[in-house]
């Protein structure tokens, strides 16, 4: 990535998109050597072809990238850490096997296990079967007033029943949830949610552990459950104790998480319902499905009470909202 691209827009760089002949040679070069700055390369004595397909996306102080990878060797080479970079690197193993070696620790990471890197010293990494892996690079001055001897965690494996490497996951994945091109304002607080977490999975000091409980790690926390919220949606048997329950709090924790936002669990809720309701209502190919089917698909076990709300909200019945979109193509008449 260069410096002109720190805008945290995601950029996929996939081999199949690389002419077939020089895809090796153009992936070490101009993916390997110039973005990423390691070595690059198909593992000679492996049945697995090389392979890669990730997606980089970049800010000032914070690099991340996602994707598969495959039958490959990659070195952070003594040549290379004379760039100057002294950055800060967690990597998380999504799937599949991967070897991981710095400043003599070497070991095979398993899928959900994190790793501890730092750029200013020679690492490698082998990848003899497809897997996927997410990859923070964070400055190294955002994160040292954060974690007391932060150089001493260079080498360092994360377990992967890790509450904290799993919240970082699940935050990281939210981020493509992300349509519209970030705000200024929205990188700066995506960036301190993820030092905060960062922090929090090495080890943070006692100051900053506080202070990511109460930023980066309740941010995190309130957007697991809010995918909880938005995927269960439609079963009428969700409810904020059962969602407290699968995410390891107590009801008043949820509570406060949702006040934190400036709603509540059951504002939230409602919200997702009814927009689900919507969508089937505009969507569907089918105009004469019945209201009451559409409103029981997305949780709703009072017929009234749905109507009612979604009159609230949409300012028109489930039927007028219906008619209004069929219109256009005539469909519905």
């Amino acid at each position: 990535m260069t410096a002109t691209n720190l805008d945290f827009a995601p950029v996929r760089l996939a081999m199949k998109h690389l002419p077939e002949r020089r895809r090796v040679e153009l992936w070490h070069e101009v993916v390997g050597r110039q973005m990423l700055r390691i070595d690059s390369e198909p593992l000679r004595d492996s049945d697995v072809a090389f392979d890669a397909d990730i997606t980089l996306r970049a800010m000032p102080g914070l690099r991340m990238a996602t994707g598969s990878l495959g039958g490959s060797r990659d070195r952070r080479t003594r040549e290379l850490t004379h760039d100057g970079n002294d950055d800060v690197v967690l990597l998380l193993n999504r799937a599949g096997p991967l070897q991981v070696a710095q400043r003599g620790h070497e070991a095979v990471a398993g899928p959900g296990e994190g790793a501890i890197l730092t750029c200013c010293e020679p690492a490698n990494f082998r990848r003899p079967l497809p897997g996927r892996v997410l990859a923070l690079q964070i400055s190294r001055a955002a994160l040292a007033p954060l974690v007391d001897n932060l150089d001493d965690a260079a080498g360092r494996f994360i377990h992967p029943k890790s509450a904290t490497l799993q919240l970082l996951a699940r935050y990281v994945e939210s981020l493509d949830e992300i349509d519209a091109p970030m705000t200024p304002e929205l990188r700066r607080a995506v960036f301190s949610h993820i030092c905060d977490l960062v922090a929090t999975a090495i080890g943070a000091n006692r100051d900053a552990a506080a202070t990511a409980q109460d930023r980066g790690v309740a941010e995190a926390k309130l957007r697991a459950i809010k995918d909880d919220v938005i995927r269960n949606a439609g079963k009428q048997e969700l409810t904020i104790e059962s969602v407290a329950a699968r995410h390891g709090l107590a009801v008043r924790q949820v509570q406060r998480l949702f006040e934190r936002d400036g709603t509540t669990f059951t504002r939230f809720l409602l919200s997702e319902r009814l927009a689900r309701a919507r969508r089937m209502l505009v969507n569907s190919h089918d105009p004469v499905i019945r209201i009451s089917d559409v409103a029981f698909a997305c949780g709703f076990g009072d017929l009234a009470y749905f109507n009612r709300a979604f009159r609230g909200r949409y300012g028109g019945t489930p039927s007028d909202i219906r008619m209004q979109a069929c219109k256009p193509a005539g469909a519905c008449e």
